[in-house]
């Protein structure tokens, strides 16, 4: 019976070692200046090196001419290149859990090599252990004989008693990369005189998730199904992969925000014969290639994607009709149907809601979105009342200022005849004054009758006391009558009013003062003009007497 592929092209040195560069390295050095270690820990992904690097490390230390150690003849070699050597003992843990198999192991680790220097001891998958044969394994750990050198390799060190991690070497090994996976294909194609395509290595270093031995067992699949020829065609039928078109085009239709066409593209998938969960692994992989896209990747970034170079290229545009939070919506959704596809009723209905759930979330995105910018757009359309008195104040303070700067140089060029030398002197509050607006005050309630009946009423009521910095303090009798004014409505509207009839922006404040000091500031025409706003003077003066 021939040997499987990875059997057959399994390394026999260390350059042969695809990837774990670091790791071989470190052994090597190791060797070379006879610092050994009696108990190593190999842990990482399945498939990445593990076991055969385990195997080299032992015939490299039983099978190297140095000043430390014997010289092992070459029947020997040749027994640890085929894994057939008595000093070399290979355990697999997950079918030896128990403390007695571990106590055996204790029983014959002191006897010494047969022909070897070292003893090796492989466990592999070390963390099925039980407790108890943890417990037994670390007693030997802790005192080895010489001779003896263990090696436990593992996929989830996690597991391992951290006991047993602190008394070993410890190496992490990575998942392989694509171009080393692809690079190892095309070496063992090309000596089984293999007619290829580059993008089916591909699909197959990519299928293999970072693991050269699972990339090795499916290219001897496929080649059992295809022989002398390899075309991405014959991977995606054998692998039951999806045409990435119809990924491409599902995951267009969610940024389009299309349901129909999504649930079209989901249900000819299904009908068509493909495995969905194969399908929503390869669109959870494409959708997290267009997640880097949306966050403009490096080129070390663009080396995760797991994608063609092809299917790169058709994916990046998309990126403008989908956000970031999309793309993470999207992920988590199908994430959920991946797990429930298996016990649907209806296998595609799980992807279906996950369609449904991320179109109709961002469609509710963008409504509102499209909400804000409106509110945004006629609050910027509405004119703001009080900016624009504000505008309209600072604009008559410009003017007003302009006045008095032309009062000034006309007062400055004017004489009078007895006293030609003298120059008439001018003050801001030449132009505005208290006495000035104590004059107009009947046109300013007059002015203020026509807007609002009842603030003029107050205003009928309130006299003017004080003006300072164009600020109008007025004098009222009661605490209700000062905070009607300063309402920010009635504020406005009389600073509207003054501005209008003093040709000047005038801000206004209002008083408490006593009966006495409020009718000495009473001008006396506003008896009469508080009778005409109420309709009599005996009302007007029952007001004021309250």
């Amino acid at each position: 019976m021939s040997k499987t592929l990875y059997r057959k092209y399994r390394p026999k040195k260390f350059e042969d070692i695809v990837g774990q560069k670091h790791i071989v390295t470190t052994l090597s050095n190791s060797i070379q200046t006879n610092r050994l270690s009696h108990a190593y820990l190999f842990t990482g992904p399945r498939g990445t090196g593990k076991t055969s690097i385990a195997r080299l490390f032992a015939k490299a230390i039983n099978c190297t001419k140095r000043d430390n150690f014997s010289v092992a003849n070459e029947t020997t070699c040749q027994e640890f290149t085929d894994g057939s050597a008595i000093d070399l003992i290979e355990i697999d843990a997950a079918s030896h859990t128990g403390v007695d198999n571990i106590r055996e192991l204790r029983e014959t680790i002191s006897l010494t090599p047969t022909s070897a220097p070292f003893k090796i001891y492989i466990i592999d998958e070390v963390h099925m252990l039980s407790t108890g044969a943890f417990n037994a394994l670390l007693k030997t750990l802790e005192e080895p004989p010489s001779h003896a050198i263990f090696i436990l390799a593992t996929t989830e060190a996690h597991k391992v008693p951290d006991t047993i991690i602190s008394r070993c070497q410890r190496y992490d090994f990575s998942r392989i990369s694509l171009s080393d996976i692809i690079s190892k294909l095309k070496y063992i194609l090309n000596k089984e005189d293999v007619i290829f395509e580059d993008e089916a290595l591909e699909m197959i270093a990519i299928s293999s998730n970072g693991g050269m031995r699972d990339a090795e067992s499916l290219l001897a699949q496929i080649l059992s199904f295809t022989d002398k020829s390899l075309t991405k065609n014959d991977v995606m039928e054998v692998l039951g992969i999806t045409s990435q078109k119809q990924i491409f085009s599902l995951i267009a239709s969610i940024a389009k925000n299309d349901i129909n066409l999504s649930i079209e593209i989901i249900n000819k998938v299904s009908n068509d014969g493909y495995n969905l969960e194969i399908f929503i692994a390869s669109t959870i992989t494409a959708l997290r290639a267009l997640l880097f896209y949306t966050l403009s990747p490096t080129k070390e970034m663009e080396s995760y994607m797991m994608l063609l170079n092809s299917e790169k290229e058709t994916l990046r545009p998309l990126v403008k009709n989908i956000s970031t939070k999309q793309v993470i919506k999207a992920i988590e959704e199908f994430e959920k149907a991946k797990i429930k596809i298996s016990s649907s009723v209806i296998p595609q209905l799980p992807l279906e809601i996950a369609v449904v759930n991320v179109i109709t979330q961002t469609q509710a995105l963008n409504s509102t979105t499209k909400s804000i910018s409106s509110i945004k757009k006629s609050l910027v359309k509405t004119p703001n009342p009080i900016e624009e008195i504000s505008n309209k104040n600072n604009r008559n303070l410009e003017i007003n200022q302009k006045k008095i700067e032309q009062a000034r140089e006309i007062s400055s060029n004017l004489t009078e005849p007895e006293k030609p030398t003298q120059k008439i002197k001018h003050t801001d509050q030449d132009i505005i004054s208290l006495e000035n607006i104590k004059t107009n005050w009947s046109k300013i309630v007059d002015h203020t009758k026509k807007d609002n009946m009842s603030l003029s009423s107050l205003l009928v009521q309130a006299h003017p006391m004080q003006l300072e910095s164009n600020i109008l303090t007025l004098a009222v009798r009661y605490q209700l009558h000062k905070d009607k004014l300063l309402e920010n409505k009635n504020r406005l509207t009389i600073e509207k009013i003054l501005d209008i009839v003093m040709l000047s922006p005038i801000s206004i404040e209002a008083q408490v003062v006593s009966e006495k000091d409020f009718y000495e500031l009473s001008p006396s025409e506003l008896l009469s003009k508080a009778a005409n706003i109420i309709g009599g003077g005996q009302i007007v003066k029952s007001t004021i007497n309250s």
